[in-house]
């Protein structure tokens, strides 16, 4: 699904942090069906490696793959609080969602949680806001546990 408005329009290389696992590793896939060439960035070497082997494979694009912990020195802040987002939608939902959005929208709410806070939220006064989102944030759960 090569793609050359998105390539001539964003350039022939997109960089792709966090790119082993999650939200990464989908964009990195969505970029490379579109005929992005990559430059793919994360801790893991090995992830990094056979991921860019499986998308130079599978859609004959240029990868560079860099170990390295962009984190550092603050970290991810739920991962340093030992949570997990429970209602999130799944990373090749948001990847796919986020690139199909740019340049037509500034705001990007993928899945159906995100789409009902923004727009219920969006005309309450910020003090309401925020107490909605506190409540929302109670509902992590510590890594590794599932909701009973």
């Amino acid at each position: 699904m090569q793609n050359p408005d998105f390539q001539h329009r964003y350039g022939p290389w997109a960089v792709v942090p966090g790119a082993s696992d999650g939200m990464g590793e989908a964009l990195a896939y969505e970029l490379a069906q579109r005929g992005l060439n990559l430059v793919l960035v994360a801790r893991r070497d090995d992830r990094l490696k056979a991921l860019a082997s499986q998308l130079q494979t599978a859609w004959g694009i240029e990868t560079a793959a860099v170990a390295t912990d962009l984190a550092k020195p603050h970290g991810n802040a739920p991962q340093r609080a030992d949570m997990q987002m429970t209602q999130v939608a799944a990373p090749d939902v948001v990847a796919r969602e986020t690139l199909n959005a740019l340049g037509h929208r500034a705001v990007v709410r993928p899945g159906w949680l995100s789409k009902l806070l923004g727009w219920s939220l969006a005309t309450a006064p910020r003090a309401v806001r925020v107490e909605i989102m506190s409540k929302v944030m109670q509902g992590m759960l510590p890594a590794g546990r599932e909701r009973a």
